[in-house]
């Protein structure tokens, strides 16, 4: 059949012209073809993308998937701004990337144009030419779930993937616990009294004693704050799929930073412990260095966790 805008033949069942990507109204859809619509706005508002899977080439376990205006893409965009073969979505380290092919129009993430390759997940927008791609795609969409932070179910939603992995989970459950064990010891004389880092946070003494109202806690307070507020919200992301990389996730980054921070605690604890002065002295329990060991361990989680996994594969 003659296409009517460009006079390119096609097969009698071609939903499409192969050379400018007209839609034949009086064609059928194939049944093993599925399509999304959508508009996009600016000068092809009144356009509507069709992005077809080509019968039979779809292989939804496939780790790299070609998009392109060619019938031998494993994704079709029939419109005259697509290359023929536009751009290719891939898993690399276990991680899902977009490379274009140096198409003409160009390819975009986030309203960036790509150059080289990209790093992709579920809540990326991309762009092809200036069409949005449809991120649902069996064939896309199965990468994405099986590599991404995120995942579609069978309806298209999408929601965050639950972290299975035990370590991070274990390691933050027990700074926590840490937290409310005696991490000071203040003497002065006869009197002796213990503080929990949790005590510290809260602003708030286990009993009245004349020795603490004798010393000033200065930023301790606030950093103690910090710490916990930091820990709690460590503990959720441990529960969802947060990976930067196959050994490195953003709970790693966090150990980091509270690491850091309690680091910065061990010298304030030496200008109040000079504050003290007459009054008496001031030393850490074991608690707190534990809590400083453990810390600096959960820093490297994702790495263990990946080593545990080669294990097991192995």
């Amino acid at each position: 059949m003659q296409c009517p805008k460009c006079g390119q033949a096609n097969k009698p069942n071609a939903a499409f012209c192969a050379n400018c990507g007209t839609r034949r109204q009086s064609a059928p859809q194939a049944a093993s073809t599925k399509s999304f619509s959508g508009a996009s706005s600016g000068s092809s508002a009144n356009k509507t993308m069709i992005v077809q899977s080509v019968p039979g080439m779809v292989n939804t376990n496939a780790s790299e998937v070609l998009i392109g205006r060619a019938s031998n893409c494993d994704i079709v965009i029939n419109d005259g701004g697509v290359s023929s073969k536009h751009a290719k979505i891939f898993v690399d380290n276990e991680e899902v990337f977009i490379e274009d092919l140096r198409s003409m129009n160009g390819t975009y993430v986030d309203g960036r144009k790509v150059t080289g390759k990209v790093k992709i997940t579920a809540f990326s927008k991309i762009n092809i030419g200036s069409y949005p791609l449809n991120l649902t795609h069996p064939a896309i969409a199965n990468m994405i779930n099986n590599y991404g932070i995120a995942s579609f179910s069978d309806s298209g939603v999408l929601s965050l993937k639950i972290n299975q992995t035990w370590v991070g989970k274990i390691f933050y459950f027990v700074m926590v616990i840490l937290f409310f064990f005696p991490w000071i010891i203040i003497k002065g004389g006869t009197e002796s009294i213990s503080l929990s880092a949790l005590d510290f946070a809260f602003n708030k003494s286990p009993e009245k004693n004349s020795l603490l109202s004798k010393i000033d806690y200065g930023p301790l307070n606030t950093l103690f704050l910090v710490i916990f507020i930091l820990l709690i919200v460590g503990l959720i992301m441990n529960f969802l799929k947060l990976r930067i990389s196959n050994k490195l996730n953003w709970t790693n980054i966090l150990s980091l930073v509270i690491f850091i921070v309690t680091v910065i605690y061990m010298y304030v604890v030496s200008s109040i412990d000079s504050a003290v002065g007459g009054f008496g002295s001031l030393a850490h329990t074991f608690s707190a260095y534990m809590f400083i060991f453990i810390c600096f361990i959960s820093m490297f989680e994702g790495l263990i966790e990946f080593y545990i996994s080669e294990k097991r594969n192995y």
